[in-house]
């Protein structure tokens, strides 16, 4: 990760046979999808251990999978999928399970990096700032910490027609009575970070201490042009109606216009941090978690 100039980390998945990536919800925030199955149902750790999600339900009360596309794909050193979880693995992943990973600071190289770009959206005409930058640093033979942050403006635009309404004609077939025409604009920010600190005062005894943080803000405005069909209205057919009566197309003349804007402001936060103790002695491990997650 790192490498590739992926935009954030659900880029980054789609790469990954059997990860598909949706983002078809209006904030953009990528969320992924494994083995075909719903994204409701893989399971999101982190370093292991379970990290909520902040995106449980939405405004119908359906549920949405975890907003890979929140967090920068700098500031995380690697990605594991499994598919087929085995008895080590926190239960729940029905489809799998996504385990970010931070990076372990006595297992790296010293480094430091600092990245600049932008992201240019054509249908926005906009170009919005890019950085990120992080580094790990081995204090002694024993201890080392690494830390990584993130930041990337956001500024896109959607365009979208949907048919709001069918009404019954005097022959008994359906047709569209309103037809919903709408702009959306988004405007705003994500900032992802992590942290590790690990200390391993003996071979067969390690402590590490790990955190993740990433929080999207957005303001969306909705310019909506709707037209619909009123009385004096003369209505059309352009296709012929199906099985069930339903009439897709249609030509309305004298139609009613309106115009209408709406303005929401939506924020999406996720917080983990994990306490990892591990102890080898021969053929034997014992491990102890401490695990904290709000979102």
């Amino acid at each position: 990760l790192g490498v590739i100039p992926d935009l954030d980390l659900a880029e980054a998945l789609q790469r990954v046979t059997g990860v598909q990536v949706n983002r078809n919800n209006r904030n953009r925030t990528g969320t992924v999808t494994l083995r075909g199955l719903p994204e409701t149902f893989g399971r999101v750790t982190m370093n292991g251990q379970t990290i909520v999600n902040p995106n449980s339900s939405n405004a119908e009360g359906g549920g949405i999978g975890f907003p890979f596309g929140m967090l920068d794909s700098d500031v995380v050193s690697g990605i594991n999928v499994i598919k087929s979880p085995t008895p080590e693995y926190v239960e729940g992943g029905l489809s799998g399970i996504v385990d970010i990973q931070t990076r372990d600071p006595l297992d790296s190289p010293d480094f430091a990096t600092v990245k600049i770009g932008g992201r240019h959206e054509t249908l926005a005409d906009s170009l919005t700032p890019s950085v990120s930058g992080a580094f790990s640093k081995k204090l002694n033979d024993t201890f080392g910490v690494a830390a990584a942050i993130g930041y990337q403006g956001l500024e896109f635009r959607r365009d979208s027609i949907s048919v709001n309404g069918y009404s019954e004609g005097a022959d008994g077939n359906f047709r569209p009575n309103q037809v919903r025409q709408t702009t959306t604009i988004s405007d705003g920010f994500q900032l992802s970070a992590s942290a590790d600190a690990t200390w391993r005062p003996t071979d067969n005894l390690s402590f590490d201490l790990s955190g993740i943080y990433a929080r999207e803000n957005l303001d969306t405005t909705d310019n909506i042009l709707r037209f619909e069909s009123r009385p004096r209205s003369t209505v059309t057919d352009l296709t012929a109606p199906t099985a069930n009566g339903t009439i897709y197309g249609v030509s309305i003349e004298n139609p009613r216009f309106r115009l209408s804007g709406r303005l929401a402001e939506e924020s999406w936060e996720v917080f983990a941090l994990n306490e990892t103790t591990t102890w080898t002695h021969e053929d034997w491990t014992l491990s102890g978690y401490v695990n904290y997650s709000e979102g």
